[in-house]
């Protein structure tokens, strides 16, 4: 039997993720994202081919999807708009 699939913890946007916080630093930035659990890529793969989403049992291979990119195929909080937090 299948555990029931938490889908609090899918990351708001149209992305496998969202950007917690930029750290600027001498040498640049580093991005601070919090990442879907569900999201992986696969390394037998290649490029472009090779992205994974465990919610829904697919990969990029199986569908010709955007996954190997984190561009969301689940729906899972997609209509949320991070430029809502941002004020002018």
């Amino acid at each position: 039997m299948e555990s029931k699939k938490d889908i609090s913890v899918i990351p708001k946007g149209p992305y496998c993720y969202t950007i917690n916080r930029i750290e600027h630093t001498d040498n640049g930035a580093i991005i601070h994202e919090n990442i879907c659990p569900y999201w992986s890529l696969d390394e037998t793969k290649e490029r472009q081919n090779n992205g994974c989403c465990s919610f829904l049992g697919i990969t990029d291979a199986d569908d010709g999807g955007l996954l190997w990119d984190q561009v969301k195929e689940c729906g899972i909080n997609d209509d949320y708009d991070d430029y809502d937090d941002y004020e002018d």
